[in-house]
């Protein structure tokens, strides 16, 4: 799977990885963050830590360098989607609208760049 994930970030493809900060099992945030580590993607090891808000309060952490972005989610294990349903789909809707997780980013890049034409 390294390989495949290298061969992802490599070629520039946006990608998100996220995880349940409460996920014990054996797949977990810190397995998936030693994994990363082996592959050596320098952008990401280089970018801060962010935090990333609901409506009302914290969803979790963020971190984004180059074309990938992980993506801890507060209060949910393995089952992010189920745990933590109204930030599972701001995630992932801002992820497909090309938007930024972390907090005062919340302006679409696409129409940051329209506004500044």
């Amino acid at each position: 799977v390294l390989r495949e994930i290298k061969s992802i970030l490599s070629a520039g493809l946006p990608t998100m990885i996220y995880t349940g900060v409460f996920d014990g099992s054996s797949c977990g945030h810190l397995s998936v963050m030693d994994a990363l580590h082996m592959v050596a993607y320098e952008p990401l090891e280089e970018a801060p830590r962010k935090l990333w808000m609901g409506s009302e309060h914290p969803f979790g952490f963020v971190q984004s360098g180059g074309a990938l972005t992980f993506v801890w989610v507060s209060n949910s294990g393995h089952m992010v989607p189920t745990d933590q349903p109204e930030a599972a789909l701001d995630m992932m809707d801002r992820f497909l609208h090309n938007r930024s997780l972390a907090e005062g980013e919340r302006v679409p890049i696409k129409a940051a760049a329209d506004a500044e034409k």
